[in-house]
């Protein structure tokens, strides 16, 4: 694989992709590409995942890309790792500037393309995408960021110790990353589930059962079909029992007792 000419290309990827036109990147993207974004939960599996995505994103920003540096981390015949960097500025819609110091790294790998014609060639493709967002730093140090607390974005990552987070995997196959406290219910959805949180819901493979056991106690298991962050819960029926957003759940009728009396109890240990 030629190294170098692999490098240019990453970098205008980039640019292309700082420009708004997307369509380069995603012609190169390998068809089991694991693209990683600088956002929690932005785990991407497979091409058409992706292309999916970008398709139904709607983007309201413009950029600015500055100092771009590249390098060819490691290079076989069968393998071409790429690492850039660089600035760049997020243009909003109400005219906030957001600039960050962004990395990301390409790993290249041969991928057979059939073409239209019916012939097949090995081409260059993005096997791995990972891009990360620099922290802010501090000259006093060196590997460990002991002074981000000092820093004016430091606020927006504090967070209360006491509150739980776990993580599941989405329908893709991507990693989902959740705040127990926002979630509202689950519910069953074959094969996996739905997450229903204050501001959306998020499809999961995984069962409820399997969700069940990663929350322990926290949460109730009101059915066969349903968890419930007792939290959310507005008031208890017989047989079922309705939620803040007003959404309602059933309730078992021969465990409807011991399930009222598990919600209070829940309650009252978290006053």
């Amino acid at each position: 694989m030629k190294s170098e000419q692999l490098l240019q290309t990453s970098m205008e990827i980039m640019k292309h992709y700082y420009d708004n036109d997307i369509e380069m990147a995603l012609s190169h993207f390998h068809s089991d590409i694991l693209w990683v974004g600088p956002m929690q939960g932005q785990m991407i599996r497979s091409k058409d995942a992706l292309v999916d995505t970008f398709r139904q994103d709607v983007n309201t920003m413009t950029f600015n890309l500055f100092d771009m540096r590249g390098q060819v981390v490691h290079s076989t015949p069968k393998q071409c790792d790429v690492l850039l960097t660089y600035m760049v500025d997020s243009f909003y819609p109400d005219k906030s500037v957001i600039r960050v110091d962004q990395r990301i790294f390409f790993s290249w790998v041969p991928e057979k393309i059939v073409h239209d014609d019916g012939s097949v060639t090995n081409e260059p493709r993005m096997r791995l995408c990972l891009i990360s967002n620099a922290m802010p730093s501090d000259n006093r140090d060196s590997i460990y960021p002991n002074h981000f607390v000092d820093t004016n974005l430091a606020k927006y990552y504090v967070t209360d110790g006491e509150r739980r987070h776990f993580d599941v995997k989405g329908k893709h196959a991507e990693s989902l990353y959740f705040d127990a406290s926002e979630v509202i219910y689950i519910e069953s959805r074959r094969p996996g589930s739905i997450i229903h949180t204050n501001s959306d819901e998020y499809e999961c493979s995984e069962t409820v059962s399997a969700l069940h056991k990663k929350l322990g106690d926290s949460f109730v298991r009101c059915h066969t079909c349903y968890l419930v962050n007792p939290l959310y819960i507005r008031a208890v029926h017989r047989f079922n029992l309705t939620l803040q957003n007003g959404v309602s759940l059933p309730v078992p009728e021969k465990k409807y007792t011991k399930i009222k009396s598990e919600i209070a109890k829940l309650l009252k240990n978290t006053n």
